[in-house]
């Protein structure tokens, strides 16, 4: 079976996009580490994506001989959600592409699914990545093992933070804990198993200053 790349999107007020650019290249980039030529150019997809309504979830997909772009409704941004974890690692983490069984993870009584590797280091979410606060440091992993997603970059851009391995113990400790997707922006987290917090502090600033920058 032919693996195929994605990358998804959102638009904005009048189908306005954001850093649409960056998600191209990150489109050719999956392509490229799965061995794929992305058979289309960038003026195609442009003139298929102008004429997109505001607020829907776009999605670029491709296999090398075909490619298609879906459109379908903006899923729910919930403020705050509880997640679960699991102990996985994706292959290939620098791609999304479809071989990755997305809904493997899925649990509806969770909003994500966290991953943990086998010496309880934290790696990302099922579609997010994470980010916690420990000591008043905003803290993320390393992209070594983990898909470095557009809104991860976007809060390291704009905010003082310490790229490094975080474990269990310590995200256990964290006060706040908060997730990036570019479809549904930053969304705290509420609750994961025993650890529970309603501090947002500097997840609403980064939610404040989100707001600020993106297309209305």
């Amino acid at each position: 079976m032919k693996v195929g790349v994605f990358e998804s999107f959102r638009t904005f007020g009048d189908g306005e996009l954001w850093r649409f650019e960056d998600h191209w290249c990150r489109w050719q980039e999956s392509a490229s580490s799965c061995g794929i030529q992305i058979p289309v150019d960038l003026e195609t997809v442009w003139e298929q994506l102008n004429i997109i309504p505001a607020d829907k979830k776009v999605r670029l997909w491709t296999d090398g001989d075909l490619w298609r772009l879906e459109v379908s409704e903006l899923p729910e941004a919930p403020e705050s959600v509880i997640v679960r974890d699991a102990t996985y690692q994706r292959q290939n983490p620098q791609a999304k592409h479809d071989q990755h069984d997305y809904h493997q993870f899925y649990d509806s009584r969770c909003f994500e699914t966290i991953w943990f590797d086998e010496q309880d280091r934290l790696l990302e979410g099922n579609i997010t990545n994470v980010f916690a606060v420990i000591d008043g440091v905003i803290c993320t992993p390393p992209t070594d093992k983990i898909l470095p997603g557009l809104m991860r970059q976007w809060v390291l851009d704009h905010f003082s933070a310490e790229v490094r391995p975080v474990y269990r113990d310590q995200l256990m400790a964290a006060t706040e804990i908060f997730l990036t997707n570019m479809v549904r922006g930053v969304v705290a987290v509420d609750q994961w198993g025993n650890w529970r917090s309603s501090d947002r502090t500097i997840t609403s600033k980064i939610t404040d200053q989100l707001r600020q920058s993106q297309p209305q």
